[in-house]
């Protein structure tokens, strides 16, 4: 069993969104590497607001 994650990442100034999906939290750390705070901030609140878009990160548990 392991944990799953879905990444949002909604763009405003860019009129886009997209989708992104994680296998585990090292694959997701990857992602954010270099930017330790807001994936920090994700795990803890599950999004994150920033001036032009916003990020949310559902964490689905003990998926087969």
């Amino acid at each position: 069993m392991s944990t799953k994650y879905i990444l949002i990442n909604i763009n405003y100034d860019e009129n886009e969104s997209e989708k992104s999906e994680f296998s585990n939290i090292e694959e997701l750390k990857e992602e954010f590497e270099g930017d330790e705070e807001l994936l920090d901030t994700l795990l803890s609140e599950g999004s994150y607001e920033w001036e032009w878009g916003d990020y949310y990160l559902i964490k689905l548990e003990d998926y087969k």
